[in-house]
């Protein structure tokens, strides 16, 4: 026995499920039965959404690495510039032209 189910779907939701179902030469009805059954029958790990949030929080955690080292990387990269022909170990807070760099709005002449 057949059941009977309402969607409700934005415009250009089923605008798109509309020409979809136009090119096949089908009905929309039809479609989204299609669809659903197709997406009811896929087969599904037990703990698909523990591998969601596993992989979710891998990416976290390359992000965070990503974000440390890059942050790194600015520190050595500021020191480098306020080192390189000036005396070593130089302040980096009082290197005129590398403030000007950092902070390009900011006017060094007043």
């Amino acid at each position: 026995m057949k059941q009977k189910l309402t969607i409700r779907l934005d415009e250009d939701v089923y605008q798109k499920l509309y020409f979809y179902a136009k090119e096949r030469k089908i009905s929309v009805n039809k479609l989204v039965a299609s669809m659903i059954d197709r997406c009811i029958d896929v087969p599904r790990d037990v703990d698909f959404f523990g591998n969601v949030i596993k992989y979710l929080k891998s990416l976290d955690n390359k992000i965070e690495t990503i974000s440390k080292r890059q942050y790194l990387h600015f520190k050595v990269s500021k020191q480098h510039f306020a080192n390189f022909g000036y005396l070593s170990n130089a302040a980096i807070d009082e290197d005129k032209c590398l403030n000007q760099l950092l902070n390009p709005n900011r006017n060094f002449y007043d």
